[in-house]
């Protein structure tokens, strides 16, 4: 038994190794790490095991992402995870189905604004230190998502606030939401409103996806976003749909 499960062990990382993770050697490691931050997924193609952990923390709501080490929550048949930070569930489905690639390509961008925020943005920022770096007041719960102009605000520097505001869009895109929150074109703040109006559940789906940034955000700048949106959402502070 224990040779079966060895060699199933084995047989499992080689389909990995060949179609879903990036093949390094030792000394290829740490020049590629340091060019691509963001990928979060390596394997040592000598030894068959994993360099690297998963870099997210996990979601209680998925029990097989809070283990740092499982591929693909434990399904690397039928999951992808080469960015390290979300599992692309149903790869073959996905190919056939372009609403889901589209969401696969905004999570691949919020992976982008991670890393510049933990690589650039909030690098070398003390936020507790830096105060003189707040210039901005930011609505926790974003007006085109329904928040209302008088809620408990959130004190952002510039470059974070811009960088938040990235991630959330993307976040909530990925939840197939098909309106930007960062207008544009058929994307402003009544068009918006008018959306979250006509498809029940999207307001949901974009303030829990809010929050998910929000998360993301505060752990890498020191931030307290996730707090005020929660505060906000329990005074009410925003129109529901």
């Amino acid at each position: 038994m224990t040779r079966i499960i060895r060699i199933f062990r084995a047989t499992l990382l080689l389909l990995i190794a060949l179609f879903c993770c990036n093949q390094l050697t030792a000394s290829a490691l740490s020049s590629l790490q340091a060019s691509q931050p963001h990928v979060g997924v390596y394997l040592d193609s000598d030894s068959g095991r994993f360099w690297t952990r998963d870099k997210v923390e996990g979601s209680a709501d998925i029990p097989f992402s809070l283990q740092s080490y499982f591929y693909g929550n434990l399904d690397p048949i039928n999951n992808l995870d080469s960015s390290g930070y979300e599992t692309i569930a149903g790869l073959a489905e996905a190919q056939a189905d372009s609403e889901t690639v589209a969401k696969s390509a905004f999570i691949v961008r919020a992976a982008d604004v991670v890393s510049k925020l933990r690589n650039v943005t909030c690098k070398a920022t003390d936020y507790g230190v830096d105060a003189y770096l707040i210039v901005n007041w930011h609505h926790p719960i974003d007006k085109v998502l329904g928040g209302n102009a008088d809620q408990v605000m959130a004190p952002l520097s510039d470059e974070i606030h811009v960088e938040y505001h990235r991630l959330a869009n993307y976040l909530i895109r990925a939840t197939g939401f098909l309106k930007s929150t960062r207008g544009g074109p058929g994307n402003g703040t009544d068009q918006v409103l008018d959306y979250l109006a006509n498809n029940p559940g999207a307001q949901k789906a974009a303030i829990e996806a809010s929050k998910r940034a929000a998360k993301i955000v505060d752990r890498i700048c020191g931030t307290k976003i996730y707090d005020k949106i929660e505060i906000n959402l329990q005074e009410g502070n925003y129109t529901k749909f």
